[in-house]
């Protein structure tokens, strides 16, 4: 694993929300370490072949990224105002629906996505 990789894993072990490669480059140069736009694509492009991380689509025109935990199909609220974003631990009646939809069907599903697009607190 190279030193850059291993720099953004640690981005995405310590971020509360999907990063944007934007947000890599500007962590990673806020740190010391300058590093070229093309490398940090090859390397979140590396990570995703791996499955070690996701790509979440928020319908904003900006690819973000997040880590896969072992419970990976969570939601996310994303705040239309600020652009905050916040994970949602994964739901268990979702879960249950989720399951009770794959049976119906004859289905397999492998992951879901369900956003919540609104307004936060501060911004209220």
């Amino acid at each position: 694993m190279t030193v850059v990789r291993k720099m953004i894993v640690n981005l995405f072990t310590k971020a509360k929300a999907p990063l944007a490669a934007q947000n890599i480059i500007k962590s990673l140069s806020k740190g010391g370490r300058a590093v070229n736009k093309t490398t940090v694509y090859r390397e979140i492009e590396s990570l995703k072949d791996a499955n070690l991380i996701r790509e979440v689509n928020l319908l904003d025109g900006q690819l973000r990224y997040e880590l896969i935990k072992e419970s990976h199909n969570h939601s996310h609220l994303v705040c239309t105002e600020c652009k905050q974003i916040e994970c949602l631990p994964p739901i268990n009646e979702l879960s249950k629906l989720e399951k009770k939809i794959a049976q119906l069907n004859g289905f397999v599903v492998t992951r879901h996505v369900l956003e919540f697009f609104g307004v936060c607190k501060e911004c209220r």
